[in-house]
């Protein structure tokens, strides 16, 4: 395929610096409804390339200056990070190129070996989701943020958005979601008994549209402050800190490994499809030794009462 090459005349014409690049395509994402957190991801990227690179023109920018930026951040930040940044700078440039600002730059992510991410044990959730003696206000609600995080695979940025009004007794609904897609998420008995305890004694003046779980001051988390906040009450219960994150890698890894069905369960973690799963879901050998039981046949009326020896 012969690639296109934009005339030298029509790129200097829309010669323009990265960060007005930036400003363009976030407007872009804007009319698409793109998540606040999506377009603070492309934030983040282009502001670290432009720490380190430079607000450049268009025109300036070829291969050579994407290759910096890698081995620049070679050494400050992990190769997945690197590889979020190069993602999200290649997506705009890939704009800026179908927009003939600029010629085409075959941008590629670096190998990055794949690390087999944390996932806690029975025993860790088990103290997780116990109360304490002499819980504290922030304790209870980190406390809560577990209990229901490991029983639906909701988000963290989910969790500090959900209103009073996305609680019913049966399930959770999140509008506030990654892909802007509204969710439904099924929660089990305990759960919506702690939910509706926590509304009695914290909530129950708030309005349909309040936030449900606030802070001690009766305020919205910010994410930094509640991750703080998660990470020091999983220290003291289990011995070291962890991400909320991992709660929804437990959620989903559970519930493949009890025979969930992957296409409902990428409705309620909100996946566009099932692929996303291998990313999360962690196995070992007995996992696989249990596939045995996954016996595709055995509600079939299958008469094997004529039986009779075969000759070898």
């Amino acid at each position: 395929m012969v690639r296109k090459r934009i005339a030298k005349q029509k790129i200097q014409q829309f010669d323009m610096k990265v960060s007005e690049l930036l400003e363009e395509y976030i407007k872009e994402l804007k009319v698409n409804q793109c998540s606040i957190h999506t377009i603070g991801t492309y934030q983040t990227a282009f502001k670290r390339f432009i720490k380190d690179e430079g607000n450049l023109s268009l025109s300036d920018i070829n291969i050579n200056v994407i290759n910096h930026f890698k081995l620049n951040l070679k050494d400050k930040v992990s190769p997945r990070t690197i590889n979020t940044y190069i993602s999200h700078i290649r997506t705009v440039f890939n704009y800026a190129y179908k927009q003939e600002y600029m010629d085409k730059l075959d941008i590629k992510l670096i190998k990055v070996q794949q690390k087999v991410k944390y996932v806690p044990t029975e025993d860790e959730m088990e103290l997780l989701l116990s109360e304490a003696k002499g819980e504290t206000y922030s304790n209870y609600v980190s406390r809560l943020a577990c209990l229901v995080m490991s029983t639906t695979g909701i988000r963290c940025e989910e969790f500090l958005s959900l209103k009073i009004k996305n609680y019913n007794k049966d399930y959770i609904s999140t509008e506030h979601t990654k892909n802007r897609l509204l969710r439904y998420m099924p929660i089990p008995t305990l759960v919506s008994k702690e939910i509706k305890s926590y509304i009695k004694n914290y909530r129950k003046d708030a309005k349909s549209d309040d936030i449900l779980f606030v802070n001690v001051y009766a305020k919205q988390y910010t994410s930094n402050g509640f991750r703080k906040s998660f990470a020091e009450y999983a220290k003291k219960k289990i011995g070291h800190s962890i991400g909320t994150h991992c709660l929804r890698r437990y959620f989903i890894t559970k519930a493949l490994n009890n025979n969930a069905n992957p296409i409902l369960l990428a409705k309620i973690t909100g996946h566009h499809d099932t692929r996303m799963f291998k990313y999360y879901y962690k196995f070992n050998i007995n996992d696989l030794i249990n596939m045995d039981s996954i016996n595709t046949i055995s509600d079939l009326k299958i008469d094997n009462s004529h039986k009779k020896m075969l000759r070898r």
